[in-house]
């Protein structure tokens, strides 16, 4: 595994780079760490954009005010499409943030393996600042040796030159990150990665960079500014809602799902007691919180309600330590046998590509309802209320 990051180099790096003297892609990034080693503020949008399940393209940008030292931003999202909006704020060890209709706050991020990212616009952030802001992170690239020139490509009609990146992760999968940097000035102007995780590829769309300005003062309070529930938009008006199906009435599928062995399962033979099944992946933030909220709930409908949260859009591998690190949730938990493929069959059927998603399972396999997104413990349990009475104590 020692050797990995650079075996992979070899397979994705075309040989004809190497036998026509390509450019040294150290040197790139050091014009990136030379124009940007006096940027101490800036402000700048991220562009995205991206084909959805109905095959048409949407687009996205963050609006974006950072400093280096100490790091510390504010981010702004929105959908061009459906006008979704959410918020991120960072100073110091807490990240403040605004998403579907609800603010909330989480330890500092982006710092650590396992952190999760609340939002859209956080999610920005992370795929852009490194680049932008952290000088040490540049080096370490630098220095090892994981790095190969992948050619030239235009931004906005601005010619750049491309560094390719690969990092092995903790938990044996690798992140391959390419970077934009412009050949006139030196400034990063777009990033996009590639996850493989057991065999499999995931590539997130591509981040273009655009600089608004650079060296101004910060205003006063905006890194401290708290996110509001109105800083964002309520999840049952954002368009990712559309992908979560009305399944009232049907019957649970024949869909395979494996259990803590790997051992397969249907969907069509968990039926005997009620159940809510909770689509989730261990970088959803919005997923946690539910099963926190669930947890505190299942005792009150104990015997009446069994909770299955299967793990989607992640590595199996991944989700496995997730679920051992926290002891604290009694669930069964499943994964989607296609991990960590986001369009596959258990994905689709069930229009879990936003997630959570939840789904209140009748004894006899009935899908009772079927409800996108989390945003308070009060209205789950009023949710489950009107369609399950709780166990008497």
């Amino acid at each position: 595994m020692r050797h990995f990051p650079r075996l992979l180099l070899a397979v994705l790096a075309p040989v004809h780079l190497w036998a026509q003297g390509a450019e040294s892609p150290a040197s790139i990034l050091r014009s990136a760490l030379r124009a940007t080693e006096k940027v101490d503020t800036i402000e700048y949008e991220v562009r995205r954009e991206s084909k959805g399940p109905d095959g048409e393209v949407h687009r996205s940008w963050s609006t974006i005010v950072a400093a280096r030292s100490p790091f510390g931003f504010q981010a702004r999202f929105q959908d061009e499409d459906s006008g979704a909006r959410d918020m991120a704020v960072l100073d110091g060890d807490v990240t403040r943030y605004s998403a579907d209709g609800v603010s909330g706050e989480i330890p500092r991020t982006f710092f650590a393996v396992g952190q999760v990212v609340p939002n859209r616009a956080a999610v920005d952030v992370a795929a852009t600042w490194h680049v932008l802001l952290d000088r040490d992170y540049i080096n370490t690239a630098i220095d090892s040796g994981n790095i190969v020139y992948a050619g030239k490509d235009d931004i906005d009609g601005e010619l750049c030159r491309i560094v390719l990146y690969v990092r092995v992760g903790e938990d044996s999968g690798s992140n391959v990150d390419w970077y934009w940097i412009s050949e006139k000035t030196g400034m990063p102007r777009a990033a996009q990665r590639v996850t493989l995780r057991r065999g499999t590829t995931r590539l997130v769309d591509r981040a273009v960079i655009s600089i608004v300005r650079t060296n101004f003062r910060i205003p006063p309070n905006l890194f401290t500014y708290r996110p509001s529930a109105a800083d964002s938009t309520p999840a049952a008006t954002s368009t990712r809602v559309a992908s979560a199906r009305d399944l009232r009435g049907t019957r649970l599928p024949d869909l395979e799902v494996k259990d803590a062995e790997y051992k397969s399962l249907k969907l069509s033979d968990l039926v005997g007691t009620p159940r809510l099944i909770t689509f989730w992946a261990p970088w959803c933030f919005a997923c946690i919180e539910e099963m926190e909220a669930l947890a505190k709930l299942e005792p009150a409908y104990r015997g009446k309600l069994h909770v299955l949260a299967i793990a989607v859009q992640d590595s199996r591998l991944n989700v496995r330590s997730w679920v051992k690190e926290h002891p604290q949730f009694d669930f069964t938990f499943l994964t989607d046998p296609e991990l960590p493929e986001t369009a596959s069959h258990v994905v689709t059927y069930f229009g879990a590509i936003a997630i959570p998603v939840s789904v209140l399972v009748s004894a006899d396999g009935t899908v009772m309802d079927n409800w996108f997104g989390f945003r308070t413990a009060e209205e789950l349990e009023k949710k489950l209320s009107l369609l399950l009475p709780p166990s008497k104590k």
